[in-house]
């Protein structure tokens, strides 16, 4: 009976079945001295069998306890070991909400040990303190209170201290329940994820800032400037349009590198000009943008643009030589001018190219009443150098035809410049923009590297390849930096260098004769043939046809076009011809639209021929397509007149 009321008291739970194994067992003995006596003739006394039951059931029960007692070590061993090793900090409370356990990283993150602070509240931990230790405590409460388990979204911060850097902690909070099923306990977990949190932070930041000099980049400039926007009464709101003037000779010169120290070191002088409250953005390559707020009027803002092109103009040391730079600033002003984000970074960036084509170092507040010529070179400036990057360049192909056989010669590539609202313009409606404006460089370099690697694609489609000209302006001349342009494109392309041909206008040519001679042989050297574009229609001094490395005169269109009815314009073509062949060179005549033009060229032994009467400069893919390059083991289209 005792051992019943043992095992009611212990389990209060148990099942039926485990009373009746109970007391079955407890009528054993009773049984034994029965069935001794029946069968034997010998009385056992129950109490004696009791006793040696009991005995082998105490020893059974010792044995059984101690295999429990080394189990259960084991178990707590391994959490322990489970819980000390986990990145997670682990806090236990008892009801009252006073601390029991400590794993390592808790300690850590506390500041203090388990010893130390064992039965106090959170109030006892050195490093929880404040508002992170208010909001641990109100979730270790609702936990208890409500019996399961709170988790918060998101993560809270626990402020850099004494004892350590700011960290960002997940919380979660589970009860413990009692044998009774009420709840005794808590543990707090606090996951670090300081690691998770900045990782996402610095994506972010990526996202809306510039990788070279930390500025906010167009994305984040665009929403700050909305939200500008949108306070109407916190004063005057300007938006400047910063662009470093002749900033691209830094690259060519010294190279990207030197050109990156250039931009940080005007980032940072920007930073310090602007307040606190202001933008400061990088827009893409050496242009900035300014986003000013609180002025009071025009005045203020042009003289912080005037502060802003003082800090530019300061000098910066680059291989020990020291440079100064200038800028070119365009100004628009926020509700006066637009209250369109977009719109007043265009207004600003058209006043930034009127203060380009007045030669740069200059400020400019965008103008509703520009004349329209003005407005027009500058809204097609702007056009253009956006169009370099968005694919709005093309370059077309004029056949050339040798007169004596009708054999396909060469082409020349005729560049092509697609406006936004689709219009396709020549080159002589754009060159002169794009000449003063600096942007003829980089649009330069592009079509040689365009027209290279067509040639190199129209040799792996198995096209008997020809020559193709390309025009150099007089800008692109300037410098030494053509002639690594020419190198990078065929090095790039990896086509025969007597496959390309650059042709100079006669003015380009008499521009500064001794630099232009050195390039010209600089370029020769590598293999690529030269011509002369307009010939007549320059300086008409001959001497540098001499001093200059030319294969090939091109007889201007103007002297071809009243081949026939000009005589002055006929001995003009005739002497030219005679002139180039008695120096070993080659004679192109452009602009032919006839056959009474042809068949005078023809007369005085012309050597190549273009114009309408053949066919229109055409597309890449019209080349093939018309069948004007051949299989190498082919022919291609022989002279064939389009236009009688």
């Amino acid at each position: 009976m005792c051992v019943l009321a043992t095992l009611w008291l212990r389990r209060p739970h148990a099942r039926l079945r485990d009373m009746l194994l109970v007391a079955g067992a407890l009528t054993v003995p009773l049984l034994i001295s029965v069935v001794l006596l029946a069968l034997a003739r010998l009385w056992l006394a129950p109490a004696a069998v009791m006793i040696g039951l009991s005995a082998g059931a105490l020893l059974w029960v010792s044995i059984r306890t101690v295999d429990l007692a080394q189990r259960l070590k084991q178990a707590n061993a391994r959490a322990h070991a489970t819980l000390y090793a986990i990145s997670d900090a682990v806090l236990q409370f008892d009801g009252a909400l006073r601390l029991r356990y400590l794993n390592r990283k808790a300690e850590e993150l506390c500041a203090c040990r388990l010893a130390e602070v064992r039965d106090q509240g959170l109030e006892g931990l050195p490093a929880i303190e404040g508002a992170l230790r208010d909001l641990l405590q109100d979730l270790l409460r609702r936990c208890r209170d409500e019996a399961r388990a709170q988790v918060m979204p998101g993560h809270v911060l626990m402020p850099a201290g004494r004892f350590g850097p700011a960290r960002a902690l997940r919380p979660g909070a589970s009860p413990l329940f009692g044998m009774t099923g009420r709840v005794d306990g808590v543990v707090l977990v606090l996951n670090d994820v300081s690691d998770t949190v900045a990782a996402a932070d610095k994506l972010a930041h990526q996202a809306t800032h510039d990788a070279l000099t930390g500025l906010p980049n167009r994305v984040l400039l665009r929403d700050r400037l909305r939200q500008a926007l949108a306070q109407r009464d916190a004063g005057m709101v300007a938006v400047l349009f910063v662009d470093l003037d002749r900033f691209k000779r830094i690259n060519d010169s010294l190279g990207h590198q030197q050109g990156d120290k250039v931009l940080t070191t005007l980032a940072s002088r920007l930073r310090t000009v602007c307040r606190v409250g202001d933008t400061v953005a990088r827009w893409g390559g050496d242009e900035f943008m300014i986003i000013l707020q609180g002025l009071a009027d025009r005045d203020a803002v042009a003289r912080v643009a005037a502060k802003v092109m003082q800090a530019v103009g300061q000098i910066i040391t680059l291989d020990d030589v020291d440079f100064r730079f200038s800028c070119s600033i365009g100004i628009a002003i926020a509700h006066e001018d637009s209250d369109d984000a977009d719109v007043l970074f265009a207004m600003a960036d058209t006043a930034m190219y009127r203060s380009k084509s007045q030669s740069g170092a200059a400020i400019h507040f965008y103008a509703h009443d520009m004349s329209a010529g003005t407005r027009d070179w500058i809204e097609l400036e702007s056009d253009l150098r956006h169009g370099l990057d968005e694919g709005r360049f093309e370059v077309h192909y004029q056949p050339q035809y040798e007169l004596a056989s009708g054999k396909l010669a060469a082409f020349e590539a005729l560049l092509r410049f697609r406006r936004r609202d689709g219009q396709l313009l020549s080159p002589g409606d754009f060159i002169a923009v794009a000449e003063e404006s600096g942007l003829i460089e980089g649009i330069g370099e592009w079509v040689l590297l365009q027209v290279t690697q067509q040639i190199a694609d129209w040799s792996k489609q198995g096209l008997a390849v020809v020559p193709v000209a390309v025009n150099v302006s007089a800008r692109q001349c300037l410098g030494r930096s053509l002639v690594r342009r020419v190198e990078n494109a065929l090095r790039q392309s990896r086509i025969a260098p007597s496959l390309l041909r650059l042709e100079l206008t006669e003015s380009t040519a008499m521009g500064d004769v001794n630099h232009v001679a050195t390039l010209l042989a600089d370029i020769r050297a590598l293999g690529v043939h030269l011509s002369v574009d307009d010939f007549g229609t320059g300086y008409s001094s001959l001497s540098y046809l001499k001093r200059f490395p030319i294969d090939e005169l091109k007889v201007d269109r103007s002297f071809v076009r009243d081949l026939v009815g000009d005589a002055d314009d006929a001995a003009i073509v005739r002497a030219t011809i005679a002139l180039a062949h008695g120096l070993g060179m080659r004679v192109v005549a452009e602009g032919v639209e006839n056959v009474e033009q042809l068949n005078m060229l023809a007369a005085q032994q012309c050597d190549l021929v273009q114009g309408y009467l053949f066919s229109q400069p055409v597309p890449a893919d019209l080349v093939v397509s018309e069948g004007l390059l051949g299989a190498p083991e082919g022919q291609g289209r022989t002279l064939r007149l389009i236009r009688s």
